[in-house]
């Protein structure tokens, strides 16, 4: 699985979504410890790509010249 596995969020800690998650305790405050969604696919915006899927996308900077 790509991308983050899991996280943790202070969102919900005292409500019943936190009944069955795992809670940790960072500086003082609880935590719950979230699982990460995976997308199947994604939609993106660029201004043109070639036949490998590498994109081109419009006023952006191409490279660092030193």
């Amino acid at each position: 699985m790509p991308g983050i596995p899991g996280f943790y969020t202070a969102t919900g800690v005292g409500t019943p979504i936190a009944a069955g998650k795992e809670a940790k305790i960072f500086n003082g405050k609880e935590y719950l410890l979230e699982e990460g969604i995976v997308g199947d696919f994604a939609l993106v915006k660029a201004w043109k790509a070639d036949t490998l899927g590498n994109l081109v996308y419009r006023k952006t900077k191409s490279g660092l010249i030193f």
